[in-house]
């Protein structure tokens, strides 16, 4: 995917930023496999990180420093990224969502959960609240992706993106060769629940996308800030894809403003 492209150039750009960052990286067991991550308990509500294809942990680390000590704080890596396992199945969003309900237990987060999800973690949110929605308290989709993006994106794709995906596409284990099953899954499940909602839109468009692309990524930003009648919908001007590094004050004042809501409702 493009994304993946321009997030990891991003990620080299922020690499010295990393080595400041103060993240206990701890590993766990989970059905066989191994999954990095890090946990900083506070009073408060959870706050569970779900990042993009092939985004670590540290690019949440930005957001994680203003807001950490306003709840307990989860990122972890999925599968193939950091010290995380390789998958070995299919990794539909049936699939994840399992791991990271297997995960909240293991961790024993209790109390109200709020998911912070960017790009393709935005997918997961999406069908975590729709299929559990008396777990998850409430959302924030950072840049997510639509469920119907791959095919509103058809004919809009750069020369590199149709590459990246269809390498992407070779290793049948990989989230992305599964995105189909996972929109399938958000269709049948029931509507997203009526809990906070925070969509959050990056308009700095890439020199890597084309303009048609980008408008209907706009387009569908738009789509999710109506999953709800609430729903705040949230311009990180100076920002493109990952909004969270380049723009995180906008996130981690977005999450304030949803833990504030969480709290005043219990």
């Amino acid at each position: 995917m493009i994304a993946t492209i321009y997030r990891q150039q991003l990620l080299s750009k922020y690499h010295n930023d990393f080595k400041e960052f103060t993240i206990n990286y701890l590993t766990t067991k989970i059905e066989g496999a191994t999954f990095e991550y890090d946990l900083r308990r506070n009073e408060g509500p959870n706050l569970v990180f779900l990042s993009g294809d092939h985004c670590p942990i540290e690019a949440w680390e930005k957001v994680v420093e203003e807001i950490g000590e306003l709840g307990t704080v989860l990122t972890y890596n999925r599968s193939g990224i950091g010290k995380s396992s390789k998958a070995t199945t299919v990794q539909d969003g049936q699939q994840v969502i399992s791991t990271l309900r297997k995960l909240i237990k293991k961790l024993d987060l209790n109390g109200p959960i709020i998911l912070i999800a960017h790009s393709s973690g935005g997918l997961f949110a999406n069908l975590f609240a729709r299929l559990f929605p008396n777990e998850i308290d409430a959302v924030a989709l950072v840049e997510s992706a639509h469920p119907d993006q791959m095919i509103r994106f058809e004919g809009h794709f750069a020369l590199l993106a149709r590459i990246a995906m269809w390498l992407a596409k070779k290793d049948k284990y990989s989230e992305f060769a599964s995105f189909k099953e996972t929109r399938k899954l958000i269709n049948e499940a029931q509507s997203f629940p009526n809990i906070p909602l925070a969509v959050i839109t990056g308009i700095k468009k890439s020199v890597l996308v084309k303009k048609s692309f980008f408008e209907i990524h706009k387009s569908n930003q738009q789509d999710l800030a109506k999953l709800t009648p609430t729903a705040q919908h949230i311009i990180a001007k100076n920002s493109g894809h990952i909004p969270m590094m380049t723009e995180p004050k906008i996130i981690s004042d977005t999450i304030k403003d949803i833990i504030a809501c969480v709290m005043s409702a219990r």
